[in-house]
């Protein structure tokens, strides 16, 4: 079964305390661009873009930011993309924090997102993680301007050159996390993790981090997160929820009790939920007729969703119950209810409504538990 590249949720973290003044000074060498954004998202939830307007090579900024809030500078330097048949490909950005103070940032555009960053405790421990990352994440970039000018190819899950990369940054980040449980940082890397963990090894790590960590605004932000996945782990009861399906009509879970039920998460913007959906159709066609019900359930995001979403129900053949999370999301919103955290995600419920298990991605899990159950 071909490997898919997973579509992740992304919950930035922002912090609740009274902004702070943080002073930015940027020293770019070789840069082949007037100016970078640096982006970071509110404690309101809007998402704030600031120019860094460059001359000689120096920027600096001040901003109003919660410490700990997560600031991305964009490099738009035009080396910094990858033509392709199908547009472009950007390059990395580099995330670092708000902190009270000042931060001084410096790079050689010709090895970014090689960067060291100075100023303030969690952007110093970064620097430190950094130092090993930065140049990984420039080889993988390279390695798929590489590829591209080869052939082509866009398909970045089968490049086998960035995939030995990735895994040396699995190795740097476990490192990382190992050795500095008193670091925000190793927390947040932690985080970002969270989906290649079984639920109980997540948990775990968690605990080996410092009391201060975990119980940090941060820390404690995550242990809610975990104790929500708790609740919709293996053996324990599926939330219910009531929803309109696309045609209007009114569909309750407590409707399919007594029967098995797959519940799939995805979206029209997941390239990697689309290319599961032939499979996902062949699933439909093998158990449908064995008594497997079929609820798939979109996130989508937007201010009219519907059209799209309709079109790519038709476009790929999805026959079955079909639900937009978006609208009556005030009343219930599955995608939270279920803890779902990366796009495409399967259920599997039992006739009794309880969770027999969770798969990310087009697992061959899935498959194998179905033929358990129904021996075909």
């Amino acid at each position: 079964m071909k490997k898919l590249i997973l579509s992740v949720i992304l919950f930035p973290f922002v912090a609740c305390a009274q902004p702070d003044v943080t002073r930015i000074r940027v020293n770019a060498e070789n840069y082949g661009a007037e100016r970078m954004n640096l982006a970071w998202a509110t404690p309101d939830s809007d998402f704030k873009v600031e120019p860094l307007m460059l001359e000689n090579g120096k920027a600096e900024i001040t901003i109003n930011a919660p410490s700990g809030t997560s600031l991305t500078l964009a490099n738009l330097d035009p080396r910094n993309r990858i033509t392709t048949e199908q547009g472009m490909i950007p390059g990395p950005a580099f995330s670092f924090y708000a902190e009270k103070g000042t931060i001084d940032i410096s790079f050689d555009a010709d090895r970014w997102p090689e960067v060291t960053i100075k100023g303030g405790a969690m952007n110093n421990d970064l620097n430190r993680y950094w130092e090993e990352m930065g140049p990984l994440e420039a080889k993988i970039f390279e390695a798929t301007r590489r590829r591209v000018a080869l052939s082509g190819d866009t398909n970045e899950y089968s490049d086998t050159e960035a995939e030995k990369v990735r895994e040396e940054q699995v190795r740097v980040q476990e490192r990382f996390i190992a050795g500095n449980p008193g670091s925000i940082v190793a927390l947040d890397i932690l985080d970002r993790r969270f989906i290649q963990y079984s639920l109980t090894d997540f948990e775990a790590r968690f605990n080996e981090l410092s009391k201060r960590v975990r119980e940090s605004e941060k820390g404690k932000a995550i242990a809610e997160k975990i104790a929500r996945a708790n609740e919709v782990a293996q053996g324990k009861p599926a939330p219910q929820f009531t929803k309109k399906d696309k045609d209007g009509n009114v569909m309750s879970l407590s409707d399919y009790k007594g029967r098995y039920v797959l519940l799939d998460f995805w979206g029209t913007w997941c390239g990697p939920c689309r290319a599961s959906h032939p499979h996902l159709v062949e699933l439909y066609e093998k158990y449908s007729p064995l008594g497997l019900e079929f609820i798939s359930i979109a996130q989508e995001g937007g201010n009219d969703p519907r059209p799209k979403w309709l079109n790519a129900i038709i476009t790929d053949g999805l026959v079955w119950t079909q639900i937009l999370n978006d609208e009556g999301r005030d009343e219930y919103d599955v995608i939270s209810l279920y803890s779902i955290r990366a796009f495409p995600t399967k259920v599997l419920i039992d006739p009794q409504g309880k969770i027999v298990s969770t798969w990310i991605g087009d697992s061959p899990e899935t498959d194998e538990k179905l033929r358990e159950i129904f021996g075909v």
